[in-house]
């Protein structure tokens, strides 16, 4: 079953990585007495090649679901490294034993008991003929969904694990999961597939070539930036209504920006519109991230991640204007 399938490499795998994406390779060492690692183990030179020739099947969260159609073009467009397939979430049940299928499908994270991470996998099995587990599985690349402390809530309230899969595919709201954001996450995976290159959960990006362009190009950061979160046992890190002080939070930033809703961010990279924008991104209770991306080609020119701090400060956009004033050497 999907459910059971999640649940073996997600909820049972045990690995918490904290970050916004990763990619395996054949190069990362295999991890197993940490909670740090992107991949339980590394892929094989074989694991390539037997990848394109697979049929991805993206299994689809009702939100973006509404138009199979348009998503299907959006992805085919996006993805190239093998044929891809959007699918309902009961749909899988007609290709998980299917020869040559590979699998892009929500995962969870957790550490003692506790909800870490929620992430979208591309996955295989290796042998078809045993049982579907973390152990019978091949992990490709992984990019995480925007965290919300409610789903830790809901995993309370829930009787089951199924029942939260269940809601994470037809209620959740996931910010993130937007058809041209998830389709420049795609763009973004497959380069890194395609030159068989790792990239480790939380490895610093700095492109300083094309950074330096922000200092006259409008950079455009989601609005979540500016939340105020709560620090209440129960509802730690679940978000206010109220914000911070914009002058104070982008004090440190002096190029030009502009804050952008997930939706709106959305319809920009849909209707084809060139520039950069900062996704800003918490996986769990204390842990941030911003990622730049290029809103055409998908590039990811500037990653981060910090721990240890609930909200984010000014300076988070801090470091980015420093990276954009460093000279290439």
């Amino acid at each position: 079953m999907l459910k059971n399938t999640i649940l073996a490499i997600g909820l049972f795998c045990g690995f918490v990585s904290n970050a916004q994406f990763g990619i395996n390779s054949i190069t990362v060492k295999a991890v197993t007495s940490t909670a740090t690692a992107c991949f339980e183990n590394k892929l094989k030179p074989d694991d390539y090649k037997k990848l394109k020739k697979m049929t991805t099947y993206f299994v689809c969260a009702k939100g973006v679901s509404q138009d199979m159609a348009a998503l299907q073009q959006l992805f085919d467009d996006a993805w190239d490294y093998n044929d891809i397939v959007v699918i309902a979430q009961e749909d899988i049940q007609e290709h998980i034993r299917e020869k040559n299928a590979a699998f892009f499908t929500p995962s969870i994270a957790t550490l003692d008991g506790n909800i870490r991470e929620i992430y979208y996998e591309l996955w295989s099995i290796k042998d078809q003929t045993k049982s579907i587990d973390s152990y019978n599985m091949i992990q490709y690349c992984r990019f995480n969904i925007y965290y919300l402390c409610e789903y830790s809530i809901k995993k309370i309230e829930l009787p089951t694990t199924n029942d939260l899969f269940d809601y994470l595919y037809n209620e959740a709201e996931m910010r993130n999961f937007k058809p041209g954001i998830v389709a420049n996450y795609l763009k973004f995976l497959e380069t890194y597939l395609k030159e068989e290159k790792y990239l480790y959960c939380h490895s610093r990006i700095a492109d300083l070539g094309k950074l330096k362009d922000l200092k006259q190009d409008t950079l455009y950061i989601t609005g979540n930036i500016k939340n105020k979160y709560s620090i209440k046992t129960l509802k730690m890190s679940c978000e206010l209504d109220e914000e911070q002080e914009v002058e104070k939070l982008m004090e440190k930033y002096p190029y030009p920006y502009e804050f952008i809703s997930y939706e709106d961010l959305n319809d920009k990279i849909i209707n084809g519109d060139n520039f950069n924008y900062a996704l800003c991104l918490k996986s769990n209770l204390t842990t941030k991230h911003i990622s730049i991306f290029n809103s055409r080609s998908g590039e990811c020119i500037y990653n981060k991640t910090d721990n240890g701090s609930i909200s984010f400060k000014s300076g988070d956009l801090k470091y980015i204007a420093e990276a954009i004033n460093k000279e290439e050497k």
